[in-house]
């Protein structure tokens, strides 16, 4: 079977593993190797591989090097110590995985799919690697052949919280709202700490119309994460809709202050500027959107806020 990638996008996926890659926010701890239970600490390499032959050890101290590595910021060598574990023993499923990881902490999508896949074929009760398989898959807007494998982890693994928030932004990505706010309530049950899985359920709140309810997720993910800028975004949109023009234009404010390459922020901000009449305030928040929108090629909103811009008398 092959995991096609097609395109890079960015979404609200969340991968778990070993390093930051920027973006995509919830971290765990990596996926370690265990002999007889006990875990194995990282060893000289030099040392170890004069001493040992059978290949299953030799590949185990080859994840532990490659993990080091990882630690050091040195992802292209730990590429080749997870390449070497897997040469030393084919079936050890963390070395799949983490190798997964390094490539995806690289950019490269379709090989970062594939090491995914293998981890669960070697293991197939390994939820992690179905939850970072669906995610690249997702990213790479592959939303059939996503969905197909986080069901397949929530088969073996029906309690691990990330597996359905990633389900949920397959669905969502597809417009099927219904199923999708399902999983985002799923997943705030099983990771109450997931300030993406709040956010998400806010959003489905509020395309629900619930709009206290909406109100209350998005709160609670700036409580779990204080610079989310989408979430105060969207309060700040809320607050709109109630005709709240200066707690609305605080809360783009503080969107702003989070992510100031984050346009929609200044384009809420100018919103609230034209209630409030403040027409030479609206025409800058307006303009710098207007330019962040330019320079992130998103010409459907460049067209959306010259137009808006254009009706604003000074």
């Amino acid at each position: 079977m092959t995991c096609q990638v097609n395109r890079p996008n960015t979404l609200g996926v969340i991968f778990l593993g070993a390093a930051a890659w920027g973006f995509l926010g919830v971290l765990a701890q990596p996926v370690l190797a265990q002999t007889d239970g006990v875990l194995v600490t990282r060893p000289s390499m030099a040392v170890q591989l004069a001493q040992v032959t059978d290949p299953t050890v030799i590949a185990k101290q080859w994840l532990q090097e490659g993990l080091g590595l990882i630690q050091q910021n040195r992802t292209e060598a730990a590429i080749l110590a997870f390449r070497n574990a897997i040469a030393s023993d084919p079936i050890l499923a963390p070395a799949h995985y983490n190798l997964g990881l390094a490539y995806r902490s690289q950019g490269l999508l379709q090989e970062a799919a594939s090491s995914f896949y293998t981890a669960t074929r070697t293991d197939p009760r390994f939820g992690l690697a179905y939850a970072n398989l669906g995610a690249a898959l997702l990213e790479g807007q592959n939303y059939e052949q996503a969905e197909s494998y986080l069901r397949e982890g929530l088969r073996v693994s029906p309690e691990l919280g990330v597996l359905h928030y990633n389900l949920g932004q397959v669905l969502w990505q597809n417009n099927r709202q219904a199923d999708a706010f399902y999983h985002f309530q799923k997943s705030t049950q099983l990771d109450p700490q997931s300030a993406e899985s709040a956010y998400y359920l806010g959003l489905s709140y509020q395309q629900k119309g619930q709009t206290e309810e909406a109100l209350g997720q998005f709160q609670r993910a700036i409580s779990l994460r204080q610079s989310y800028a989408e979430a105060q975004y969207s309060i700040g949109s809320l607050r709109l809709q109630r005709r709240q023009w200066v707690p609305a234009l605080e809360s783009f404010t503080d969107s702003a202050a989070a992510d100031q390459r984050y346009a929609n922020a200044y384009y809420g901000a100018g919103l609230a500027f034209i209630a409030l009449g403040k027409e030479k305030d609206a025409r800058e928040m307006l303009t710098y959107a207007r330019d962040l929108f330019r320079s992130q090629k998103n010409q459907d909103w460049v067209e959306r806020t010259e137009s808006l811009i254009a009706q604003v008398r000074l």
